[in-house]
Protein backbone atom coordinates (compact mmCIF):
# COMPACT_ATOMS: atom_id res chain seq x y z
CA UNK A 1 0.00 0.00 0.00
CA UNK A 2 1.36 3.65 -1.11
CA UNK A 3 1.72 5.91 2.08
CA UNK A 4 -0.02 9.46 1.82
CA UNK A 5 2.05 12.48 1.46
CA UNK A 6 2.16 14.92 3.97
CA UNK A 7 0.62 18.02 3.11
CA UNK A 8 1.40 21.65 4.76
CA UNK A 9 -1.31 22.93 6.86
CA UNK A 10 -3.45 26.31 5.76
CA UNK A 11 -2.12 29.73 6.08
CA UNK A 12 -4.24 30.41 9.20
CA UNK A 13 -2.57 33.61 10.26
CA UNK A 14 -3.12 34.76 6.87
CA UNK A 15 -6.81 36.57 6.09
CA UNK A 16 -8.16 34.72 3.15
CA UNK A 17 -8.90 37.94 1.62
CA UNK A 18 -6.03 40.13 2.68
CA UNK A 19 -4.38 42.83 -0.05
CA UNK A 20 -2.49 40.66 -1.83
CA UNK A 21 -4.57 39.14 -3.86
CA UNK A 22 -5.28 37.13 -6.65
CA UNK A 23 -8.99 36.86 -7.88
CA UNK A 24 -10.96 36.51 -4.45
CA UNK A 25 -8.16 34.74 -2.31
CA UNK A 26 -5.00 36.06 -1.12
CA UNK A 27 -1.58 34.36 -2.44
CA UNK A 28 -0.32 31.93 0.69
CA UNK A 29 -3.66 30.52 0.38
CA UNK A 30 -3.49 30.22 -3.36
CA UNK A 31 -0.44 28.59 -3.22
CA UNK A 32 -1.44 26.21 -0.23
CA UNK A 33 -4.20 25.03 -2.65
CA UNK A 34 -2.88 24.43 -5.30
CA UNK A 35 -0.08 22.53 -3.23
CA UNK A 36 -2.68 20.49 -1.47
CA UNK A 37 -4.36 19.79 -4.62
CA UNK A 38 -0.85 18.30 -6.34
CA UNK A 39 -0.98 21.79 -8.95
CA UNK A 40 1.80 23.81 -7.54
CA UNK A 41 2.94 24.63 -11.01
CA UNK A 42 -0.83 25.50 -12.54
CA UNK A 43 -2.00 28.53 -13.65
CA UNK A 44 -4.32 30.64 -12.77
CA UNK A 45 -6.35 32.72 -14.99
CA UNK A 46 -9.10 34.77 -14.93
CA UNK A 47 -12.38 35.63 -17.01
CA UNK A 48 -15.74 36.10 -16.65
CA UNK A 49 -18.46 33.10 -17.26
CA UNK A 50 -19.09 33.89 -20.97
CA UNK A 51 -15.51 33.38 -21.58
CA UNK A 52 -13.97 30.47 -19.55
CA UNK A 53 -12.11 28.28 -21.98
CA UNK A 54 -13.50 25.61 -23.95
CA UNK A 55 -10.55 24.44 -25.40
CA UNK A 56 -8.37 23.13 -23.14
CA UNK A 57 -6.52 19.31 -23.10
CA UNK A 58 -5.43 16.80 -20.58
CA UNK A 59 -2.28 18.94 -20.60
CA UNK A 60 -3.62 21.79 -19.00
CA UNK A 61 -5.13 19.57 -16.06
CA UNK A 62 -4.99 21.66 -13.00
CA UNK A 63 -5.40 25.13 -14.64
CA UNK A 64 -7.61 27.04 -11.81
CA UNK A 65 -9.69 30.08 -13.25
CA UNK A 66 -11.07 32.72 -11.07
CA UNK A 67 -14.85 33.35 -12.88
CA UNK A 68 -14.64 37.48 -11.77
CA UNK A 69 -18.86 37.46 -12.34
CA UNK A 70 -18.91 34.83 -10.05
CA UNK A 71 -16.78 35.03 -7.15
CA UNK A 72 -15.51 31.56 -7.66
CA UNK A 73 -12.48 29.06 -8.74
CA UNK A 74 -12.73 26.33 -10.62
CA UNK A 75 -10.27 23.73 -11.83
CA UNK A 76 -9.83 21.86 -14.77
CA UNK A 77 -9.41 18.23 -14.30
CA UNK A 78 -8.08 17.32 -18.03
CA UNK A 79 -11.04 17.01 -19.06
CA UNK A 80 -14.05 19.08 -17.42
CA UNK A 81 -14.40 21.90 -14.99
CA UNK A 82 -15.36 21.34 -11.40
CA UNK A 83 -15.11 23.39 -8.12
CA UNK A 84 -11.34 23.98 -7.22
CA UNK A 85 -10.33 22.43 -3.35
CA UNK A 86 -11.67 25.38 -1.16
CA UNK A 87 -14.40 26.80 -3.36
CA UNK A 88 -17.58 25.64 -1.39
CA UNK A 89 -19.36 26.15 -5.18
CA UNK A 90 -22.77 27.69 -5.33
CA UNK A 91 -26.61 27.41 -4.88
CA UNK A 92 -26.80 28.04 -1.12
CA UNK A 93 -28.02 30.89 1.23
CA UNK A 94 -26.62 32.38 3.84
CA UNK A 95 -27.84 35.30 6.33
CA UNK A 96 -25.84 38.76 7.27
CA UNK A 97 -25.41 41.39 9.30
CA UNK A 98 -24.67 43.66 6.65
CA UNK A 99 -25.39 43.39 2.68
CA UNK A 100 -22.24 41.46 1.08
CA UNK A 101 -20.64 42.91 -1.83
CA UNK A 102 -23.46 41.77 -4.41
CA UNK A 103 -20.75 41.76 -7.41
CA UNK A 104 -18.88 38.71 -5.42
CA UNK A 105 -21.72 36.20 -6.44
CA UNK A 106 -24.18 37.23 -3.99
CA UNK A 107 -28.07 38.22 -4.13
CA UNK A 108 -30.64 39.09 -1.52
CA UNK A 109 -33.49 36.56 -1.70
CA UNK A 110 -35.66 38.76 -2.51
CA UNK A 111 -37.91 36.01 -5.39
CA UNK A 112 -35.95 37.49 -7.82
CA UNK A 113 -34.94 34.80 -10.74
CA UNK A 114 -31.11 35.17 -10.88
CA UNK A 115 -28.47 33.01 -12.74
CA UNK A 116 -26.11 30.11 -10.51
CA UNK A 117 -22.97 29.36 -11.69
CA UNK A 118 -22.65 25.85 -11.84
CA UNK A 119 -18.92 23.26 -11.05
CA UNK A 120 -18.68 23.05 -15.04
CA UNK A 121 -18.63 26.54 -15.63
CA UNK A 122 -22.62 26.50 -16.92
CA UNK A 123 -25.03 28.87 -15.69
CA UNK A 124 -28.87 27.65 -14.24
CA UNK A 125 -31.59 29.70 -14.04
CA UNK A 126 -33.07 29.52 -10.05
CA UNK A 127 -35.95 31.62 -8.71
CA UNK A 128 -34.81 32.84 -5.23
CA UNK A 129 -36.88 32.52 -2.08
CA UNK A 130 -38.08 35.70 -0.08
CA UNK A 131 -36.11 35.33 3.10
CA UNK A 132 -35.30 38.80 4.91
CA UNK A 133 -31.57 39.30 5.29
CA UNK A 134 -30.24 36.42 3.55
CA UNK A 135 -28.28 36.22 0.41
CA UNK A 136 -28.25 33.34 -2.12
CA UNK A 137 -24.87 32.21 -3.16
CA UNK A 138 -24.79 32.71 -7.26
Amino acid sequence: MASLPILPGPPLRTPIDQAEKVGPIAQPWLRWLQTVAGRAAAPMISATQANIPTNLGTQQAGVIINVQDYGHLLTWTGTAWTWAPGDPGSGWTAAFPIAPPTQNGWHLCDGSVVKRLNKDGTTTNVTLPTIASTYFRQ
